[in-house]
């Protein structure tokens, strides 16, 4: 388990390292220390209708949210592990402009940690608290729980969007496997050439 000292906790996790196309997205939520909720699990656990629900009730909340992205293009242009920790400050970022400035001053005041999961932490311009980096974050802190569930969804929402736009017929079967390297995934890839979000710093099937 993570031992701190802080009365609250910012979450942050990403969703989309593995896929073969589309942007990588951090979520970042702030919750008190102990908060505690029983649907709140790593992401990948639940129902895509339970995740999407969970996701509505954290918007919904007064708890301080973000969302962050880094597209195809810098995936590409700086590889996936930088992209991943840009759209996590980015995620940061984007929590600060909506939270209240008063809130989140409050929320400073009597104490801030940043978890992120995983090994490595992004950089956090002006936050001088700490940011640790936990192993399976998302099994252990409600809080990084909380912001793998948001990743998730506004991800897989723009993949369907993306579709709906683009792909109306879903030649590469985004909506089901969500842009993972799926055999059903690799053969259309071979089959049609990668599309406009494909990730061509990934090794990539050729036709």
């Amino acid at each position: 388990m993570v031992s701190i000292s802080t009365m609250y906790v910012c979450g942050l996790d990403e969703a989309g390292r593995g896929p073969l196309c589309g942007p990588v997205t951090a979520g970042a939520v702030i919750l008190p220390e102990e908060y505690n909720h029983p649907l709140y699990k790593d992401s990948k656990k639940l129902t895509e209708k339970k995740r999407r629900l969970i996701a509505e009730e954290i918007r919904g909340s007064s708890h301080p949210w973000g969302i962050g992205w880094a597209s195809h293009r810098e995936i590409d242009s700086m590889n996936i592990h930088n992209a991943t920790l840009l759209a996590m400050t980015r995620a940061w970022e984007d929590l600060v402009r909506r939270s209240g400035a008063s809130q989140l001053e409050i929320i400073l005041e009597q104490g801030l940690a940043i978890l992120v999961d995983g090994k490595f932490v992004p950089p956090i311009p002006g936050f001088t608290g700490e940011i640790l980096p936990v192993v399976k974050g998302d099994q252990l802190v409600t809080a990084i729980s909380a912001a793998s569930i948001l990743a998730k969804t506004e991800r897989d929402a723009w993949l369907d969007d993306w579709c709906t736009e683009n792909d109306q017929d879903d030649r590469y079967g985004l909506r089901k496997h969500k842009g993972y390297p799926t055999e059903f995934h690799r053969k259309k890839i071979a089959e049609y050439g990668p599309s406009e979000i494909h990730r061509l710093s990934f090794r990539l099937p050729q036709g």
